[in-house]
């Protein structure tokens, strides 16, 4: 696939997944919650929003299968959260929901 392909989809994808999103669900994150610790208030937007472009990566691609450690299964749950809320808001089946 071309880059520029995958660049002009992800710049459409991701701002509907970032709205769809709940700034808790990105706060919930271990490494939020570690570099909240350190950081303080300090800690950037990134932290946040990184979770929701990971789970448009996986809902752009539309992956039956997405290989990730333990520590990534949250990312997972994200993006099955994310999938539902979409279709739910927009009706039909919009993005395909993982594991179902």
């Amino acid at each position: 696939m071309l880059n520029g392909y995958t660049n002009f989809h992800m710049d459409k994808i991701t701002p509907i997944a970032n709205s769809a999103a709940k700034r808790q669900e990105g706060e919930r994150f271990k490494e939020t919650q570690d570099q909240e610790v350190k950081g303080g208030e300090n800690v950037g937007v990134a932290l946040l929003t990184y979770p929701v472009l990971m789970a448009s990566d996986i809902l752009l691609y539309q992956s039956d299968l997405v290989s990730v450690g333990e520590d990534q299964k949250q990312h997972l749950e994200l993006t099955r959260d994310l999938a539902k809320r979409v279709n739910d808001l927009y009706g039909g089946r919009k993005w395909k929901k993982l594991g179902g």
